[in-house]
């Protein structure tokens, strides 16, 4: 991708990277963490890989409230990220890793889901869940 140095332009660079997921392909370790202050408590989201050890590798979401009490943590593993994934975006996590050929054709190429119905309610609920609510 870096030969010559500016083959790529900058957005399809990131599209690549993206799709063929080399943010992690041939990465041996990785931890990225992200903090936001929510109200009076604050949200952290970890990921945590490890190319010798992916029995622990994890995304995980935890709140801690203005006390320092950590009141929700969710940790998901690679197999239900990936799970996730395929099924939301209607592709085989499978087809990207193995193509090999540098050919963008095959790699984007895979056959449609028979749960497409499914997956249009399951955005419906996502969009809804990132609306504002009312607190008591």
């Amino acid at each position: 991708m870096f030969s010559p140095p500016g083959r790529l332009d900058h957005t399809l660079l990131l599209d690549v990277v993206l799709v063929a997921q080399l943010h992690q392909r041939g990465v041996d370790h990785l931890r990225l963490v992200s903090e936001k202050h929510v109200g009076d408590g604050l949200a952290v989201m970890e990921v945590r890989f490890d190319r010798e050890d992916p029995s622990f590798d994890e995304f995980s979401l935890s709140y801690i409230d203005a006390d320092g009490y950590e009141t929700r943590r969710e940790r998901y593993t690679r197999e239900e990220i990936e799970d996730r994934i395929e099924f939301l975006f209607d592709i085989d996590l499978e087809v990207l890793r193995s193509d090999d050929s540098g050919d963008a054709d095959n790699v984007c190429q895979v056959e449609r889901d028979p749960r497409a119905a499914e997956r249009e309610a399951r955005f419906e609920e996502i969009q809804a869940a990132v609306q504002p609510t009312e607190l008591p």
